[in-house]
């Protein structure tokens, strides 16, 4: 039975279940859970990783779509990122390119 169908069984949150869980087994009244938290861990960001996405921005004026691509970051971390450096003035007057449409797009226009 899984954490989703105990609690939906006994009208509970999983999180409660899964405390409760973890609490019997600190007790030693159960040997080991089954429902103990995974392990969502990414790769940490570097601050070069920082650097370069800042600098794709700086020196080529790639929007936060095309750094993400390059650095290997979520959107919204180049994003904020992004929003740090401008308010730190490290971004000013940086002209962001804009997505060419092809001619594909351009001929359904």
């Amino acid at each position: 039975m899984s954490l989703k169908q105990i609690s939906e069984e006994i009208n509970c949150s999983q999180t409660a279940i899964r405390k409760w869980l973890i609490q019997a087994q600190e007790a030693g009244q159960i040997e080991k859970t089954i429902f103990e938290r995974k392990d969502y861990s990414r790769r940490p960001y570097t601050p070069e990783d920082k650097a370069l996405a800042i600098q794709l921005r700086r020196d080529h004026g790639l929007p936060a779509e095309e750094i993400v691509a390059q650095v290997g970051c979520s959107l919204p971390t180049a994003r904020r990122w992004l929003k740090e450096a401008k308010e730190l003035g490290e971004l000013e007057k940086v002209q962001v390119r804009r997505r060419r449409k092809d001619k594909s797009e351009t001929a359904q226009d």
